[in-house]
């Protein structure tokens, strides 16, 4: 199995990147700005990291979920995930409060692919200044929220398309390496 990780010049990139080896033959951290959309095919997963900034302001992130959502799996992580519900029809809205190294419980709404022996309720470890909002139609891909209420992971099983908000290589996330062995082992 070969994943491909896009960096979009976080700090916790290598996180995951050390997370993922031992799960799988291959991890490739790529940065955002060299990411080469023909030698994407060549991997099993993609990954979009965590970021600064806003999705718009990525350089590939678009194009990786326009070319390869479908036929690929894409996990995107914080700034990842926003991407991704930008692209299935979300809006981004700014936090009144910015949580940075804070844990909150989430609890998750569907035991689907990422919560898989994941018990209905844990702490997981966020730095944000952003939360998704998903329109009524798209409520469905949402699987889990924290205790606010706000979003905290999607799955689109039939694009292969899913998010965390909170990130899954903090220490304090709760079951991190078991939802990304999750992600890495759905087919």
């Amino acid at each position: 199995m070969r994943i491909l990780l896009v960096d979009f010049y976080d700090s916790f990139t290598f996180n995951l990147a050390h997370y993922l080896e031992p799960m799988c033959d291959c991890v490739d951290v790529v940065r955002d700005d060299e990411v080469t959309l023909e030698d994407l095919d060549k991997y099993d997963k993609i990954i979009l990291s965590p970021g600064p900034g806003l999705p718009a302001e990525t350089n590939s992130m678009l194009s990786i979920l326009q070319v390869f959502s479908g036929k690929i799996p894409i996990l995107g992580v914080c700034l990842g995930m926003q991407g991704i519900a930008q692209f299935l029809g979300g809006q981004l809205t700014q936090k009144a409060t910015i949580l940075h190294g804070k844990p909150v419980q989430i609890l998750v709404l569907k035991n689907e692919v990422l919560f898989e022996h994941i018990p209905p309720t844990f702490h997981g470890g966020l730095y944000h200044s952003w939360q998704v909002e998903l329109a009524q139609e798209n409520q469905s891909y949402i699987t889990a929220r924290d205790e606010f209420g706000v979003i905290m992971a999607i799955e689109d099983k039939k694009n292969k398309l899913f998010g965390v908000q909170f990130h899954p290589e903090s220490i304090l996330t709760e079951y991190g390496r078991q939802i990304l062995e999750n992600f890495v082992k759905f087919a």
